[in-house]
Order: C-alpha cells, then structure tokens, then sequence
C-alpha cells in the first residue's frame, strides 16, 4: 500500500489567500448609522463563513444594546475599557475577552474618553428591547454593505484584500 504525498507548497500556491499587510490608512473609519458616538473600522470580512472583524471606536462612554451572538467573539482592547452590566470583570486596554455563543449582554463603556477594540465576531448578532423581544440583527453582510455604501458615497475604492 503505498501513500500519496501532497505538494503542500503547490497546494497553497494554487488555493491559498496570499500573505498581506493592509495599513491602517488604508481602512476607513466608518460611522454607526445606530449609534453617535460608534465608529468602525474594517479589518476582515469573511463572508463563506459570516465572520468579521473590525476596530470599534467608541469615542466617548455610552451603552450599546442588549446584545446575543450566535457565534463565538474574540476581542483585543487597545485603549480604554468597557465591560458588560450582567458581569463583575472589566476589559481594560491590553485584555483578551472571549465571549461564548448565546450569551446576552449590554456592553457598557464607563470612561468618557470611550474606547478601541479590535472585535473578530463570528455569526449573527441579535439585539433585544427591555422586554426581550428581538428587535434588530447584524451580519457580516450588513457590514459588508456598510462599508461598500461608505466607499461610493466617498468615491473610494472597494479594497478587496478586506475579502477571504
């Protein structure tokens, strides 16, 4: 019996996303139709599997609805902090949260100065009103469109290395 080898470097030469670097002046900072004083900044849409990642900038403090994910949430602060109303921990700049699938959360942010984190965000996002009823949903397609309305509207180039 004998083994088939691959050609592992042939294999990513053929089917894999090149290695790349996009600059931070490259993104644009795009404005929350929701919330004043959110805005974003993509980093990555990963439409085959609904995930995204992106910096949010919260540039004062404020609360961001009540909240559920259906999928899992990695989260790097870079500055400030912010925390969730039903938690006792507090993520200031230079934590890693993990958020599990199903939870529902109100992000909080105490400080004035608000805060930057840079989210990756797998599946949908649900939100909810006080009375639990479900009120408004973002995918990984609301953001893509987002952002896609943001560069016509200021005549810039759709990047697609923002693309997997």
């Amino acid at each position: 019996m004998s083994a088939t080898c691959v050609d592992l470097a042939a294999t990513i030469d053929r089917f894999g996303l090149d290695d790349r670097a996009i600059n931070d002046a490259e993104r644009p900072w795009i404005q929350s139709e929701k919330l004043s004083f959110m805005r974003w900044q993509p980093v990555r849409f990963d439409v085959a599997r609904g995930a995204w990642t992106f910096i949010v900038h919260m540039t004062t403090s404020g609360v961001v609805g009540r909240h559920q994910h259906h999928g899992e949430v990695f989260a790097y602060v870079l500055e400030g902090s912010w925390r969730y109303a039903e938690y006792d921990w507090v993520a200031h700049a230079g934590a890693v949260v993990h958020e599990a699938p199903g939870a529902i959360h109100t992000l909080v942010i105490d400080d004035p100065a608000g805060m930057k984190t840079l989210f990756a965000v797998h599946g949908a996002m649900d939100f909810f009103d006080e009375n639990d009823n479900r009120v408004d949903q973002e995918t990984v397609f609301y953001f893509v469109d987002r952002y896609v309305a943001h560069c016509e509207a200021n005549g810039l180039e759709v990047d697609e290395r923002l693309f997997y």
